[in-house]
């Protein structure tokens, strides 16, 4: 009898460990098995042939379905060819390290699992890749920061009508208006709008044409104002094809019009969302702001045409620029931005302004650096007490200004803003270097008192304009042409 029961025992502490075992071996292969032949994938180029990966470790019999997880259909496509093998072609150019994989699922269960999941640790496609835009669609399927980090460079491939679209968002970042870091090659064409196209951008934007007819009555609260109203958080903003440059714009143009009429205050808002109104309003016809060390706009043009109509009591301080609002850097860090090559040929005019307007050919306020630039526009600010508009800038100090030269109809040729000898004295003001403006069209300056020399400037007379030895510092290899009336830039767009 005993032995029976001893025997009992030790067949139940047999099962009992074979059980333990099982659970054990269960639970350990529960996990992962299958392997892929290669976790990391590198292709030369966006080009290059598919590559083939099999999926190792269960028979292929066993195999129910294969799932892939792939969250970069832009880049790269992967798909199941049977039962144990994926085909991973490329598409664009980048390095992608997650959402890629495949989920096994079985017929029956394998080891205890009805399915299992193996990852690609990478995927790396080399070289650069160019996107065509054709559409409205797609130029706001650009994606930000993908010039450097995947070597995505954009094409326009057709003239973009954005009119009644309102301005470009990136699709991701929660509909971001901020493209940083783009290579977009216009190739010509034209990007058409009644509204600001792009809000900041950083980058290279280059060969664009911008067609604008902008019309902003802010008491009416259209697409402008609410623009104007939306983007910017700190009591000042403004409307311009862009509205904010931290990059390079080279060869752009910008046509077309802009109308503002500033019938009652611009409403804003601060960060935290609460109401306030615009203290400092900007309109330009390219660039509102062109805003730190590595923003530049190089052999760019604005045939724009600009109006801003003001009602009594509307008080905000408004700069306007022919090509940009404010052009300025950060003394701190001495990063400046440039404005090179460009020229301004539209016509600008500033009606009735209660406070104070400043308005440039080239730029509203400059804080930075202008060179090579040419103004043959007409910029008037109708103002009895703040008669502010310039040929170069209306406002602005301490920074170069060189190789310049102003033809156009305007309040004054080099600088609105009223200039005394104690500026002069305490440099508060640009330094000018071969700055040139036409004395049968306007006085260099707005002098407080008697008329002083301003070292750098001089002013011409119309048979020294069409001399080219007038101006014996001027590149006229690369950078100027000595036209039938004077000077004019090679580079730019016609």
């Amino acid at each position: 009898m005993k032995m029976e029961k001893l025997r009992v025992l030790r067949a139940g502490l047999f099962v009992f460990v074979l059980a333990g075992i099982a659970f054990i071996s269960q639970g350990k292969v529960s996990q992962a098995k299958i392997s892929l032949s290669k976790s990391t994938v590198t292709f030369s180029s966006p080009t290059a042939k598919s590559q083939t990966i099999t999926i190792k470790g269960v028979k292929k019999s066993k195999v129910k379905n294969i799932r892939v997880d792939n969250s970069w259909e832009e880049w790269v496509t992967i798909k199941a060819k049977g039962k144990n093998k994926l085909v991973i072609t490329p598409k664009r150019s980048g390095k992608l390290t997650y959402s890629l994989g495949v989920t096994v699922e079985y017929k029956s269960p394998v080891n205890g699992s009805y399915s299992d999941y193996v990852g690609f640790k990478k995927i790396i496609i080399k070289g650069s890749s160019k996107i065509y835009i054709k559409t409205a669609e797609d130029l706001c399927k650009m994606r930000a920061g993908t010039y450097t980090e995947h070597k995505w460079e954009y094409y326009l491939d057709a003239d973009i009508d954005m009119t009644g679209k309102g301005m470009v968002k990136y699709p991701g970042e929660y509909g971001s208006d901020t493209y940083t870091d783009i290579y977009l090659d216009g190739q010509g064409h034209t990007i058409k709008s009644d509204t600001p196209i792009f809000d900041s951008i950083s980058g290279v934007f280059k060969n664009i044409v911008f067609d604008v007819n902008i019309n902003c009555t802010v008491s009416k609260n259209d697409a402008n104002t609410q623009i104007w109203t939306d983007v910017h958080y700190n009591g000042y903003g403004g409307l311009a094809p862009v509205v904010y440059n931290n990059g390079k714009m080279i060869n752009c143009r910008s046509t077309g019009s802009i109308t503002v009429n500033m019938d009652k205050d611009v409403p804003s808002k601060l960060s935290d969302g609460s109401p306030s109104k615009v203290t400092e309003a900007n309109i330009a016809g390219l660039v509102e702001e062109n805003c730190n060390g590595d923003a530049y706009i190089i052999q760019c043009r604005s045939d724009v045409d600009i109006t801003v109509n003001f009602s009594q009591g509307v008080t905000p301080f408004t700069y306007v620029g022919g090509i940009v609002a404010l052009n300025y850097g950060y003394t701190g860090n001495k990063q400046y931005a440039h404005i090179e090559e460009c020229m301004y040929t539209g016509k600008l005019q500033v009606n009735k302004p209660d406070s104070f307007v400043w308005a440039g050919g080239i730029t509203g306020n400059n804080n930075a650096y202008i060179s090579d630039c040419l103004n043959t526009g007409s910029v008037k600010v109708d103002s009895g007490s703040f008669p502010y508009g310039a040929g170069i800038d209306g406002m602005g100090g301490g920074m170069a200004v060189e190789r310049v030269l102003t033809i156009g109809d305007v309040n004054y040729a080099m600088k609105g803003d009223s200039v005394s000898e104690s500026n002069l004295a305490s440099g508060d003001y640009d330094e000018y270097k071969d700055a040139f403006y036409l004395k049968s069209k306007s006085d260099g300056f707005n002098y407080l008192g008697n008329p002083f020399a301003i070292p750098g400037v001089t002013g011409i007379t119309d048979e020294e304009l069409k001399n080219q030895a007038t101006f014996i510092n001027f590149d006229f290899e690369k950078v100027w042409t000595m036209g039938d009336n004077g000077p004019t830039l090679k580079n730019v767009p016609a």
